[in-house]
C-alpha cells in the first residue's frame, strides 16, 4: 500500500515537472529602485510603497556616501533622493550623478523628495537637473506615480 501511494505522489509531482518544463517561464525583472532617506521610519514607509506597490527591487541609503557607493557598483532604473541628508543634499548629489553619467554616456531618472520649500526645491532641482520633485509629506499614490512616470517603459506593463 505505501509503495502505491509513493508512485501516486511521484506520478503527480513528475506531471507537475513535465507541464511546468512545457510551459516557457520567463522572468522579467523588477525595476531597479534606489531609495535615498535618513529618516528610518519615512525610508520603511516609501521603502514598502515602491516594493509592495509599485514592484520594485529596492536598495536604500542614508547618507550620501552610501548612495555613491552603490551608484557606483549597481545598475538603477531610478533613483529617489532625500533632499536633506546629515552629510549633504540631494541637490549635489544629483549633480554628481550627473556629471559622472554624462561621462559615461548614460541617464537614470532623478526624483527628489524634500520638507524645503517649493520655490528652493524647485530651484535646486532645476540647476542639478533633477527630473522631478515633491514635497514632503507624499501620498502613497503620487510617490507611485511618481516613480511610474519616471521608470523605463519597459516596466510599465508588470505594474
Amino acid at each position: 500500500m505505501q509503495k502505491t501511494a509513493r508512485s501516486a505522489k511521484e506520478s503527480i509531482n513528475a506531471n507537475q515537472k513535465s507541464s511546468t518544463n512545457d510551459k516557457e517561464v520567463v522572468k522579467t525583472p523588477l525595476p531597479r529602485i534606489l531609495l535615498v532617506e535618513d529618516d528610518p521610519i519615512i525610508q520603511k514607509v516609501h521603502a514598502h510603497v515602491l516594493e509592495k506597490i509599485v514592484g520594485a527591487d529596492v536598495d536604500l541609503a542614508s547618507n550620501g556616501q552610501q548612495v555613491l557607493e552603490k551608484f557606483h557598483s549597481n545598475h538603477y532604473d531610478l533613483i529617489v533622493l532625500d533632499g536633506g541628508l546629515p552629510d549633504t543634499d540631494g541637490f549635489e548629489l544629483g549633480k554628481i550623478i550627473r556629471r559622472e553619467e554624462a561621462a559615461a554616456g548614460k541617464r537614470t531618472s532623478l526624483l527628489l523628495l524634500s520638507a524645503w520649500t517649493y520655490e528652493y526645491v524647485s530651484e535646486g532641482c532645476q540647476a542639478a537637473d533633477i527630473d522631478e520633485f515633491a514635497i514632503k509629506p507624499i501620498r502613497f499614490e503620487e510617490l507611485k506615480a511618481m516613480a511610474l512616470r519616471w521608470l523605463p517603459k519597459k516596466f510599465s506593463a508588470q505594474t
